[in-house]
């Protein structure tokens, strides 16, 4: 479960803007209150910050490119 939550904590890290500046400005305080270890904190403040960026913003290019699942209605009528 403790990788659960470090995943989850990485996933808002690479997705949410605001969340990864808060972490840069004060990751002990951050990854605390998330429930990280003191551990798991250093190993995530060690990414090189040039490296979370390149990583968020290649995830937001890939949401903004995807396209959008099926409505229900439009798999409704291709039976």
């Amino acid at each position: 479960m403790m990788q659960d939550r470090l995943e989850r904590f990485l996933a808002r890290l690479y997705t949410e803007r605001t969340f990864r500046e808060a972490f840069l400005a004060d990751p002990a305080a951050v990854g605390a209150r998330e429930g990280l270890s003191a551990e798991e904190c250093r190993a995530v403040a060690a990414i090189p910050t040039d490296h979370l960026g390149r990583a968020a913003r290649s995830f937001a290019s890939k949401r903004n490119t995807k396209p959008p699942p099926p409505s229900i209605l439009s798999r409704f009528f291709a039976r």
